[in-house]
């Protein structure tokens, strides 16, 4: 089935606005202060989109590292497969201190951790979570899975420190109305808050953008125009996974960079001014 993404992720827009500053740096004089940067927070597994809580609290969505459940075809790589787990997680950084405050949702990912699928965004006001569930397939795919990977593809909500449910089914909306006329497909990876109970959603793989939840009918907001990208010819690792093992340093100095590191989980920095980057029984708080 052909992927059709949107290439929002926290990881491609964090290397974006590491490129822009060195290119900053190196068009005026030259830099005389050695880069700078501080980690606030360490060993996330394949994190996505982040939001800002109250007193300044930041909360990671991490897309986790798969697991040994059901299996699907790795929809990056037709040769390889991502397998379910309860891997995906929602992390807190406050004070200086990281806290994982929501535990086992679903994740697909590949035996390596490469490729992985789950929570994608998360969203906080006051006590109240919600948190996105990517997915990459349709309603069938995702009844392969079995009950286990009922979460995907859908929005969960809860208070922190309890157990998430369902509260919105993304992919079921794909299923239903297919907005762009393609393949049916769900990966939402992105959201907004309209209020506590209503959202809009850019779903990547329906190529839409659509508004869900409360009392109001669902709809679809826009629709995205179809874009064909070739995989690179070169057969690395990297074709699966664009930025495998890499930790992402933001500057709070002059210039900053990308370094690689030896493990699977990547590294978050505190930027000089912005960020580019359950069904109960599997949601469970931490702690």
């Amino acid at each position: 089935m052909s992927r059709r993404r949107l290439r929002t992720r926290a990881a491609l827009a964090l290397l974006t606005a590491a490129a822009a500053a060195v290119a900053v740096a190196t068009g005026g004089a030259t830099a005389t202060a050695a880069p700078q940067a501080t980690v606030v927070a360490s060993g996330l597994d394949n994190p996505r989109q982040l939001s800002i809580g109250a007193g300044g609290a930041v909360y990671v969505a991490e897309a986790g590292t798969g697991g040994d459940g059901p299996c699907l075809v790795n929809p990056e790589d037709p040769e390889g497969s991502v397998c379910l787990g309860d891997t995906g997680a929602v992390t807190q950084i406050q004070r200086g201190t990281q806290t994982r405050v929501v535990t086992g949702l679903a994740s697909l990912a590949g035996p390596d951790g490469s490729a992985a699928t789950g929570p994608s965004a998360v969203s906080v006001r006051g006590g109240n979570v919600a948190v996105l569930m990517g997915l990459g397939g349709n309603g069938e795919t995702r009844a392969t899975l079995g009950p286990d990977g009922a979460e995907l593809g859908t929005i969960l909500t809860g208070r922190l420190g309890q157990s998430l449910s369902i509260t919105e089914d993304i992919t079921a909306y794909e299923d239903a109305n297919n907005p762009d006329g393609g393949a049916v497909d769900s990966n939402p990876n992105g959201f907004a808050d309209v209020n506590s109970k209503r959202w809009v959603v850019a779903d990547a793989g329906a190529n839409a953008i659509v508004e869900v939840g409360g009392n109001l009918p669902d709809a679809t907001i826009a629709v995205l125009p179809r874009r064909s990208a070739r995989r690179p010819a070169a057969a690395t690792r990297s074709r699966r996974n664009p930025f495998p093992r890499t930790s992402f340093r933001a500057r709070t100095g002059r210039t900053t960079s990308p370094s690689s590191s030896a493990s699977r989980s990547r590294s978050v920095s505190r930027a000089s001014g912005a960020w580019c980057p359950a069904r109960s029984r599997r949601s469970t708080p931490a702690g």
